[in-house]
């Protein structure tokens, strides 16, 4: 289910009892969802490095965990509380973008009867601000637009009509998969300063020291810069991606699925840096995500998209404790059923 939405993961976690009920069939169901894992099984196993290093049932292992890895684990859980971190950047009025009427469309092959291509509208009437220093979440099912949104606005996507303003130069994008994001050829030093070779004037000797600040800022040391990608984790390869996108002090990142991949307690750890980056440089961000739970702990304001429309959008609080929309009722419905 990890690559799922909200809704369907409730429809396979749903599925998959109605089969061990009906069927008597056994189920090993491997996952880093700890929420989906606590709706379905009696019993678990926690491995950590090839290791199996606790084993209980289900209350057990989440009530009276014994090993100082499960209890890291439970920990790390996202959880839709109304008590949070409020240490935050302090925002202001000025956009740093404005999306205005925006409609986006793919080709979608030839028509048999004009022999021209054909167009499917993907976003429709989607309009917008981010101010500067806002963490702005964007939900939605699979399909509903997301990504399209955010390639968008990166002009990724050229099939557009409607009006896009940005207020800051170079704004930058975070993919899902890290490992496809950098180049498995070339080191993580040079990756990191192919972005100041383009876009800077600086010398070899102030590139490599704006490589080294930047490390240290996303939390690694400077001996990465002589290690290729495939010698990372995947944790390690996100924070290097999160940095190439913020060599040219970039105040727009659009981050698409950043954590998805990734286990929960490295998830924790990216929502964390990204939290501490924001604070402490002022960068905006757009948070593309269907884990809800991990929007809701990151940002201050949430939009919810449904087949390609904005069909919710105000402040954390107001989008998640009262929602006006019943989409997004269902939305929310499907994570507190796997709470």
């Amino acid at each position: 289910t990890t690559a799922l939405d909200v809704t369907v993961q409730a429809q396979i976690i749903k599925l998959l009892k109605k089969v061990n009920r009906e069927r008597g069939t056994a189920i090993l169901f491997i996952s880093h969802d700890l929420a989906l894992v606590r709706s379905l099984c009696q019993r678990i196993l926690v491995m950590y490095k090839g290791k199996i290093v606790e084993e209980g049932s289900r209350d057990e292992v989440f009530y009276r965990p014994q090993n100082e890895y499960t209890k890291t684990l439970i920990n790390s859980m996202p959880k839709l509380s109304r008590e949070k971190n409020t240490d935050r950047y302090e925002k202001s009025d000025d956009p740093v973008l404005k999306v205005d009427s925006l409609n986006a469309y793919y080709s979608v092959g030839k028509s048999i009867f004009s022999g021209g291509r054909t167009r499917r509208q993907i976003l429709k009437n989607i309009s917008f601000e981010v101010k500067e220093g806002e963490i702005l979440g964007l939900v939605g099912e699979s399909g509903s637009g997301k990504s399209t949104l955010g390639k968008s606005i990166l002009s990724l996507v050229k099939d557009v009509e409607g009006e896009i303003i940005h207020y800051t130069k170079m704004p930058q994008m975070v993919f899902q998969d890290p490992f496809s994001s950098l180049n498995p050829s070339k080191t993580i030093g040079w990756i990191l300063e192919e972005p100041l070779r383009i876009g800077s004037d600086l010398s070899d000797e102030e590139r490599n020291r704006r490589v080294d600040e930047m490390l240290m800022k996303v939390e690694l040391s400077p001996d990465f810069k002589d290690r290729y990608p495939n010698e990372l984790s995947g944790g390690q390869r996100q924070r290097i991606c999160i940095a190439v996108a913020l060599m040219l002090e970039p105040k727009l990142i659009i981050a698409d699925e950043p954590v998805s991949a990734l286990d929960l307690t490295i998830q924790a750890e990216i929502v964390k840096l990204l939290f501490k980056l924001n604070r402490e440089l002022g960068v905006s961000i757009i948070f593309i995500s269907h884990d809800l739970k991990v929007v809701y702990n990151l940002c201050d304001r949430v939009m919810v998209m449904k087949d390609g429309e904005i069909v919710e959008m105000g402040s954390d609080k107001e989008v998640y404790f009262s929602p006006k929309n019943d989409y997004t009722k269902r939305l929310l419905e499907a994570v507190s059923d796997n709470q």
